[in-house]
């Protein structure tokens, strides 16, 4: 996905998924779709609990691995890593946002 990137902010886990938490519920993001090396699912934004679901999925890495979780409606994708996060997003408006929220 080619456009605009950055750092998601946080002294760990919780805090890098409590910060995409609330981002993506105030963007109004409908639904995403988590991609780890097992897994796809899709899931419904307002009725998941997502920092649970990024904690449990950055559990689960190994080494340098990472996974995914797309939101399709504003064109970005979260990467997590087992120490850091990120973002890239193709949509302009929302990458102002997402730089705003996340960045720190």
């Amino acid at each position: 996905m080619a456009g605009f990137e950055g750092i998601i902010s946080g002294q760990d886990t919780i805090e890098r998924a409590t910060r995409v938490a609330g981002c993506v519920a105030e963007l109004g993001v409908p639904r995403l779709l988590l991609q780890t090396q097992v897994e796809e699912s899709w899931l419904e934004a307002r009725a998941t609990n997502l920092p649970a679901e990024i904690i449990r999925a950055v559990s689960g890495l190994e080494g340098a691995e990472t996974f995914e979780i797309s939101a399709p409606s504003i064109r970005a994708i979260f990467r997590f890593g087992a120490h850091d996060a990120s973002w890239t997003c193709s949509d302009a408006h929302a990458a102002l946002e997402l730089r705003r929220r996340l960045n720190g």
